[in-house]
């Protein structure tokens, strides 16, 4: 389901913004001692996704600057690495043929609130 303040953004440039579903992950849990993944589900939403800068890539360290990586920005609150619990697996968004993790989140509370995302190719 998408949220209506999404539509705000999209106002914001129509040819930034489109439709994406990301996969969501319940929290696995240790079963008889085995680990057992959470199951899959999606949320869509309106957002732009665009591919690092250089200069952004040249901030990483130089072991994370071999994966692709993206920026993420929606108004809608997804699931990242950055904070959450140990056993919560980090939303994943398709872009350009291969999977994004959500690795950060940064919350803006400005005059247009949004969030900005940083998303890590997921190795195949």
């Amino acid at each position: 389901m998408i949220d209506t303040s999404d539509m705000a953004i999209m106002e914001a440039d129509r040819n930034m913004f489109m439709s994406y579903t990301f996969k969501r992950f319940a929290g696995g849990h240790m079963e008889r001692g085995r680990w057992v993944d959470g199951t899959e589900s999606s949320v869509s939403a309106i957002a732009s996704v665009q591919p690092f800068t250089s200069r952004q890539l040249l901030l990483l360290p130089e072991g994370k600057r071999q994966k692709g990586w993206v920026k993420i920005f929606t108004s809608t609150e997804l699931t990242c690495l950055e904070g959450e619990g140990e056993n919560q697996q980090a939303d994943q968004v398709l872009y350009n043929g291969s999977y994004y993790e959500v690795q950060s989140r940064d919350k803006w509370d400005n005059c247009l609130k949004h969030y900005e995302y940083d998303a890590a190719r997921v190795n195949d």
